[in-house]
């Protein structure tokens, strides 16, 4: 009788706007809208698809959720000898659009939370149809991915060398175009991510770039070369910029008075990084390279760098243990210090060492509360710790020191005291 009653329940409409569910669907479709949309909300997008062309009662949820990440890997699954940039960057396009555009007939903007896209820069009307889709919506959060290379699986040859220059310089002018296309679209983002540019006409395309961003937060580029980073942007939003695997001469930040934090991993080459106007700055993870021109001038810490508040850096060399003294000097309120050392036979005799007479800075931090060391050895290396009794003194309020027993390898680390 419970279950009948209940069965009659579920079939009959409500006061409070629930859908009833007819004989062919299940008890879950018989949950309102907001409950099915945090279950899509979970799975991954071709999946929230999937599910809606499997029933009915789900066919229009995907176009409702609040959070989209329509990535071209994953909805449209392909392997490269099997379709052109072409195919995926037009089944891509329509995708998107079906996504952000109002259903026929209606004239509303989608409105997201979060909305962001990964896909290929191609030839074609793709990146417009891209542009225009966004433009149409309104999200407080808008970040594009955007992929220049479509690898093919058959391993690149000396003689593909002209094309891959042909191909960079393309795709340097196909991303230009979009900008200029596409502005109301690179006027809304929040976050870009560029991988494999080369940006060979310099610093000019990214300035350009970060002036049609008006409310840009984080930029980040992966496996990009260009020669020069110079951003002199008083009136920009950007938070943080962030460099994986790029090769950089130089990085000058001269004016970017919002930037908090800046990131650069280990396999970043940069010859040289300077800090004119940054004065929200708080937060660095760079390889101790790149900051060999203060290292070997500790004067130019401050004030360019006085308001950091954590520092992360590795490749640090023993021999130059002293320059931490000098940070600590510069930033009085710095909270967390993380160091990882080269290993001992590549810091012999210290690669920036300068040869002056050192003299220890009389200072007491009242501000750093963390610090963590890894070391290949480090309970045998009498320069590290000595230089970590130095800090203990200086760091009044000390409240956590952690060693690390690093491994010859790089990377290869385990806990051995905190």
């Amino acid at each position: 009788m419970e279950t009948e009653a209940r069965r009659s329940s579920l079939h009959a409409n409500n006061d409070n706007g629930k859908r009833a569910i007819h004989d062919d669907d299940d008890v879950i479709s018989a949950l309102p809208d907001d409950v099915l949309l945090l279950i899509l909300q979970r799975l991954e997008l071709l999946t929230a698809v999937r599910a809606g062309a499997a029933a009915r009662r789900w066919r229009h949820l995907p176009r409702l959720l609040p959070n989209l990440d329509i990535d071209v890997a994953t909805l449209l699954p392909h392997r490269h000898r099997d379709f052109s940039v072409d195919h995926v960057m037009a089944a891509y396009a329509d995708a998107t659009a079906w996504f952000l555009l109002p259903p026929p007939g209606t004239q509303h903007h989608r409105n997201f939370t979060s909305l962001r896209l990964s896909f290929y820069l191609a030839e074609g009307p793709y990146l417009r149809t891209i542009g225009d889709a966004v433009a149409a919506t309104k999200a407080d959060r808008v970040q594009l991915d955007i992929r220049t290379t479509y690898v093919a699986l058959n391993p690149i040859t000396i003689s593909d060398i002209h094309e891959r220059v042909d191909h960079d310089l393309l795709c340097e002018q196909l991303l230009a175009s979009f900008v200029t296309a596409c502005p109301a679209t690179f006027a809304r983002l929040t976050s870009l991510a560029l991988h494999d540019l080369s940006f060979s006409s310099g610093s000019n395309e990214l300035s350009g770039l970060l002036d049609a961003c008006h409310r840009l937060e984080i930029l980040s580029l992966s496996h990009c070369t260009p020669s020069v980073i110079e951003i002199d942007a008083p009136s920009c939003s950007l938070l943080a910029l962030e460099l994986h695997c790029c090769s950089i001469h130089s990085v000058e930040l001269t004016r970017v008075p919002k930037l908090e934090r800046l990131l650069c991993d280990a396999a970043t080459s940069i010859g040289s990084i300077r800090f004119r106007s940054v004065p929200r700055l708080r937060a660095l993870n760079l390889s101790a390279m790149h900051l060999h021109h203060y290292i070997e001038n500790p004067a130019l810490l401050s004030p360019a760098l006085s308001n950091l508040r954590d520092v992360r850096l590795c490749n640090f060399v023993a021999h130059d243990m002293h320059w931490i003294l000098d940070l600590l000097q510069a930033a009085p309120l710095l909270n967390n210090l993380s160091i990882q050392m080269l290993p001992c036979w590549f810091s012999n005799g210290g690669l920036y060492k300068s040869g002056k007479e050192e003299k220890i800075p009389n200072v007491k931090h009242r501000n750093l509360t963390s610090l963590e060391i890894k070391a290949n050895r480090i309970s045998k290396d009498a320069n590290v710790k000595h230089y970590i009794g130095l800090i203990r003194e200086c760091a009044v309020c000390l409240k956590r020191i952690r060693l690390l027993e690093q491994c010859g390898y790089l990377n290869c680390s385990q806990v051995e005291q905190s």
